[in-house]
């Protein structure tokens, strides 16, 4: 009997021992697994945090949800060139208005501008070299208004309810949005900006 007791208790230990060997090569095929998952979930947290950084979105995303410039969504690839008519009806939903300034609601016919606002765009019809807005009234019923292209002052001349101003084509940023920017002193009602 001790002879059957000992295979018995040989037997027990080498499947003790076979159980370790088990429960070993499964830590550490979990280790292994669980190191890899570590890497490879810190591995696409970097690349989310490199796109953050490095945003490639359309211009007109980026100048409406990202930096929030636009009044409205522009969606196709020209959203800023100026129409080759030079014309930028202010009472349309044009993506060239600047969430500062402008109202969303038209008022008989014009928009509203009760603070400093304006038009983003990249490029004008060719050969321009004035802008003309017309307002819902008189110029010289006014108060002052501020004219400025890429924050460079623009000298205003008022002929009844126009108002033209003149640039030259060294003032247009050719790689950047340029800003006209209408500052009045108190609201105006604007129709239109042509470009000619």
């Amino acid at each position: 009997m001790s002879e059957e007791v000992m295979r018995h208790e040989t037997g027990v230990s080498a499947h003790l021992e076979g159980d370790e060997l088990t429960n070993h090569s499964s830590n550490r095929k979990l280790r292994i697994f669980l190191i890899f998952l570590f890497f490879s979930l810190s591995g696409y947290y970097l690349w989310v945090l490199y796109l953050i950084a490095t945003p490639q979105v359309s211009l007109s995303y980026q100048t409406y949800y990202m930096d929030t410039r636009t009044l409205y969504w522009g969606r196709d690839k020209e959203t800023f060139a100026i129409p080759e008519s030079g014309m930028v009806n202010i009472t349309e939903k044009s993506p060239l208005l600047t969430r500062e300034g402008w109202r969303k609601k038209i008022v008989e016919g014009h928009r509203p501008l009760n603070s400093a606002g304006g038009l983003l765009f990249s490029s004008t019809p060719d050969k321009a070299e004035r802008i003309t807005i017309s307002l819902s009234r008189d110029a010289s019923e006014l108060p002052r208004i501020d004219f400025y292209l890429n924050d460079v002052p623009l000298e205003p001349n008022y002929f009844r309810n126009k108002i033209t101003l003149k640039f030259s084509m060294n003032q247009l940023n050719k790689e950047n949005l340029n800003y006209l920017k209408i500052k009045p002193m108190e609201s105006v009602n604007v129709q239109s900006v042509v470009f000619q």
